[in-house]
């Protein structure tokens, strides 16, 4: 029986030498690989958390991440995350190329999951991108990018807002009229404000379209 069991000993060890033998082969002739692809297999959510009034991002890979970039052309700030055993590494802006705030977290062995929390201030329009390295063979970067409204930190109401909520506020109003036509609107609101649909069907003459927004940082109405 030990006899038996030092020949499997044996056998497992030389078993492992092979492997650590191919991945080291396998891993020389990687670096002169070109990886394509990828990044459509990166599952990715950009929500506005409406009780801290900050974004979360989210990405699961089916492999586990090496590291993960975040760049963005509007200023940003990056919140902790609880039980999150990522390392946080910032960089400075770099004004010349657009960047207004730049970080890479080294994740823990294994992981194939991250979630970033940030804050962004509504009035400035732009993107954040995220890279997502594995942690295997050949190196590859999968990018997934996610626009910034000037109104970001807005988010639809479930229900129109009543004619009582609206007259016990204190209201601004402001209207736009001139020669341009309702798809020019819509696409304006677009550039605004999330949750606008690509596409809507133009009202009939002396009907309208309203969204009602609520502001997650201040409550207040749109």
């Amino acid at each position: 029986a030990n006899r038996r069991a030092d020949q499997l000993r044996s056998e497992i060890e030389s078993l492992k030498a092979d492997v650590k033998q191919a991945r080291a082969l396998y891993g020389n002739k990687a670096e002169n690989l070109v990886a394509a692809g990828g990044a459509q297999r990166v599952l990715d959510k950009f929500q506005l958390d409406p009780t801290t009034a900050c974004y979360r991002l989210t990405l699961e890979a089916p492999y586990p991440m090496f590291s993960v970039s975040v760049a963005s052309t509007v200023p940003l700030d990056l919140l902790d995350v609880e039980n999150d055993e990522a390392m946080c590494a910032r960089s400075e802006p770099d004004v010349s190329s657009g960047t207004a705030a730049l970080a890479t977290y080294r994740m823990q062995e294994g992981k194939t999951r991250a979630e970033i929390r940030l804050r962004v201030i509504e009035g400035r329009a732009g993107t954040v991108r995220a890279f997502i390295v594995p942690s295997t063979q050949p190196k590859t970067c999968a990018e997934k990018t996610h626009e910034i409204k000037s109104l970001c930190l807005h988010r639809r109401s479930v229900n129109r807002h009543s004619d009582e909520a609206l007259a016990a506020r204190p209201m601004n109003a402001m209207r736009i009229s001139g020669n341009f036509a309702f798809d020019d609107v819509h696409a304006w609101i677009g550039r605004c404000l999330p949750e606008i649909p690509n596409r809507v069907d133009a009202p009939p003459p002396g009907g309208e379209i309203v969204y009602d927004f609520e502001s997650a940082l201040m409550g207040t109405l749109l």
